[in-house]
C-alpha cells in the first residue's frame, strides 16, 4: 500500500530489519548500478576530462613553471557496491546509504611541460590509484507522493597512488618531489570532477528506474 499523508504512520511503524529486506535492498541498488554502468558506456563517458594544471613554483633562480594538459580519469563505468545497503528512517522519509568503489581508477595527462633553470622537459603522466572508496546517500520521500533526493555521491578515500612521469631527463632526481607535488595539486580537482559526473549520472538513472517506488514496495511488504 503506498504511503501518503493519511497513512504516513505506517512508514514509522515499518520494521527495516531482517536478512530478507537487506537482500532486496542490495538487489535494488545493484540494478541501479548496472544501469549506471551501462549508461556511462552507452554515453561514451568512460573517460572523465580533468582540468589542466598550470602552476608556477619556486622563487628567484629556482623559479619554474609546470603545465599539464589533456587530463583524464577512468573508469566511472566500473562503479560497484562494496557493502550492504544501510537503510534508516528519518522522520517521514527513508534514507539509503551505500558504500561504493571503482574497480578501475586511473588518471593522467597526455602532455606536460616543465621549465626550470632554463631547462625544458616534456612528457606524459600516468597515475594509478590502487585503493578508492566512495559513499552515496539517497533520501526517499513518500508523502504527498513518491520522490527522492540524491544527497551525495563522493570519494571518501584515494590511496595507493603511484605516479609515472616520462621524459623527466635532467629532472629525474626530482621525481619523488614532483610526484608528491603533482598529487597534492590535482587530487582535489579529480575528486570534484568525478563526484559531479557520478552524481549527475546516478540521479538520472535513479529517476528513470523508479528506485523510490521499488524501495517503497520492499519496505511495504
Amino acid at each position: 500500500m503506498p504511503f501518503s499523508e493519511e497513512n504516513i504512520a505506517d512508514l514509522r511503524s515499518v520494521s527495516l530489519e531482517g536478512e530478507d529486506i537487506k537482500i532486496k535492498l542490495n538487489h535494488a541498488v545493484d540494478v541501479i548500478l548496472d544501469k549506471a554502468r551501462e549508461a556511462f558506456t552507452t554515453d561514451g563517458q568512460v573517460v572523465i576530462p580533468l582540468v589542466e594544471i598550470n602552476k608556477p613554483f619556486g622563487h628567484g633562480l629556482l623559479a619554474g613553471h609546470f603545465v599539464a594538459i589533456g587530463g583524464y580519469f577512468k573508469n566511472p563505468a566500473s562503479l560497484k557496491r562494496t557493502g550492504d545497503v544501510v537503510i534508516a528512517k528519518e522522520g517521514n522519509s527513508v534514507s539509503l546509504q551505500v558504500a561504493l568503489g571503482l574497480a578501475v581508477a586511473e588518471a593522467g595527462f597526455d602532455s606536460y611541460n616543465l621549465d626550470l633553470l632554463n631547462i625544458h622537459q616534456s612528457g606524459k603522466i600516468h597515475v594509478q590509484i590502487a585503493e578508492n572508496s566512495l559513499s552515496m546517500k539517497v533520501s526517499l520521500f513518500y508523502a504527498p507522493r513518491c520522490s527522492f533526493k540524491l544527497d551525495y555521491v563522493m570519494f571518501d578515500r584515494l590511496g595507493g597512488i603511484k605516479v609515472d612521469i616520462t621524459g623527466l631527463g635532467a629532472f629525474q632526481n626530482l621525481f619523488n618531489t614532483l610526484s608528491k607535488w603533482l598529487i597534492d595539486n590535482f587530487q582535489d580537482n579529480l575528486k570534484a570532477a568525478v563526484n559531479k559526473v557520478l552524481y549527475d549520472k546516478l540521479e538520472k538513472v535513479i529517476m528513470k528506474n523508479k528506485l523510490c517506488e521499488k524501495i517503497q514496495k520492499i519496505i511495504s511488504n
